[in-house]
């Protein structure tokens, strides 16, 4: 993985590509480990597969609970940088989990059903 993506992909990823990482499926999941209770930070940088009269959206949960919702107006990126509560980290293995509105395979010929793309992906400890 790049730097700029520092979660562990459990399912619904593509391979690391050069510029980032594509969400695939209905559900993309990754774990990031935290060694201390304190508050952490997802910083994302993202853009939809956009498909023509469907309206992409995003929603970002943490350990289970939905700590973000996206909606793309267009085929703009979106960045955002969302605050984990220190309740919510655990010692160890924290999940994430990226819920599209839609994933289908672009009018490209690729054959994945792609949601979001991601060029920057990380979770770290706030400052």
């Amino acid at each position: 993985m790049s730097a700029e993506v520092n979660l562990a992909p459990i399912e619904g990823w593509s391979g690391q590509e050069g510029w980032g990482v594509w969400a695939v499926g209905p559900a993309s999941r990754a774990i990031f480990v935290a060694m201390t209770h304190q508050p952490h930070r997802l910083t994302l940088e993202a853009f939809p597969n956009c498909i023509a009269g469907r309206t992409q959206a995003l929603a970002v949960e943490v350990n289970g609970v939905r700590l973000a919702e996206h909606t793309w107006p267009n085929c703009d990126p979106w960045s955002a940088t969302i605050s984990i509560p220190a309740s919510l980290v655990r010692l160890g293995g924290n999940g994430v989990t990226l819920r599209p509105a839609y994933a289908v395979a672009p009018p490209t010929g690729d054959t994945r059903p792609l949601s979001v793309g991601f060029n920057k992906l990380r979770v770290d400890v706030s400052p």
